[in-house]
């Protein structure tokens, strides 16, 4: 199975029988393509070979240097590694055409991405991201020791 890239306009792109494709479309479209028996759905694919894709939300914070700009104008794909999903706005979703909407400060960004790209935006100032990504949770990996150590420090401080 390959996956690959492809941008619009796609026309001269091939596929493969066992290529995987990632489609940005409508639920409506979606279930057209696979009645025409265009495309098969792959279920939990993602889940399972592309564990370093994640979704975030992120803020275009106040004084951003990408608002009053589009996506497209942006090159945001190209520039963040990320794909903008959705846009929300004063609690409105916008998704359709988001590459032409102008971002604005405030606006909160649905995007996908690996993991490396986010950890990148965590550092810039440009966006702000609001998901916590796996690696800067506390490990859990010792949490028997150090249930341990309390008990014992709790019990030789109750002794004295």
């Amino acid at each position: 199975m390959a996956l690959r890239s492809v941008r619009p306009p796609c026309v001269r792109a091939s596929c493969s029988a066992a290529d995987c494709l990632l489609l940005r479309c409508s639920r409506q479209e979606l279930l057209r393509l696979q009645q025409d028996r265009m495309v098969d759905l792959a279920g939990t694919l993602l889940a399972e070979e592309l564990p370093h894709i994640r979704h975030a939300e992120v803020l275009v914070p106040a004084d951003s240097l990408l608002a009053g700009a589009t996506l497209r104008e942006l090159r945001f794909h190209q520039r963040f590694n990320a794909t903008v999903l959705a846009v929300n706005r004063a609690n409105s979703t916008l998704r359709d055409r988001s590459r032409r909407v102008i971002l604005r400060e405030g606006d909160m960004l649905l995007l996908k991405a690996p993991l490396d790209a986010l950890r990148g935006l965590q550092q810039s100032s440009v966006l702000v991201v609001h998901d916590q990504l796996d690696d800067d949770l506390p490990s859990t990996r010792r949490k028997g020791l150090a249930i341990s150590v309390m008990l014992l420090c709790s019990c030789s401080l109750d002794s004295s």
